[in-house]
């Protein structure tokens, strides 16, 4: 039996700018749940973008030069904010050994930024409010 997930963003309906509402549907249990993502800061997701999932983690770009980013599996309703060296990215993907990778396409030249691979090691932390 094939099992799935779908994870919907409910970004017109965020109650301030450190949250961001989401549904899940489990094919498992035939349901949806809402849950409410908290950030350790305030973020706004660009419109209209289309989120990336990597290695079963959710990546949503998110205006000022981040990322948003949601892993289901760490059983935790926290969303972690991930800040690009750019404002901007073109594309992302994983490496053969795993690690993010972040694409920006400049007039003069292809840039790849890799970033660490584990959410927590991102810089802005839940002791920071």
């Amino acid at each position: 039996m094939v099992r799935f997930s779908v994870i919907r963003a409910n970004v017109g309906t965020r109650p301030d700018d450190r949250t961001l509402p989401i549904e899940t549907f489990s094919s498992e249990t035939g349901e949806w749940r809402e849950l409410l993502l908290t950030s350790p800061s305030t973020f706004n997701l660009v419109p209209f973008s289309i989120c990336n999932v990597i290695d079963g983690i959710i990546y949503w770009q998110a205006l000022g030069g981040l990322v948003a980013a949601y892993d289901p599996s760490m059983k935790e309703d926290r969303l972690w904010l991930i800040e690009l060296p750019q404002a901007q990215i073109g594309a992302m993907g994983q490496s053969s050994d795993g690690l993010l990778q972040c694409a920006i396409d400049h007039a003069v030249a292809f840039v790849v930024w890799v970033l660490r691979k584990k959410l927590s090691w991102f810089f802005r932390d839940y002791t920071r409010q």
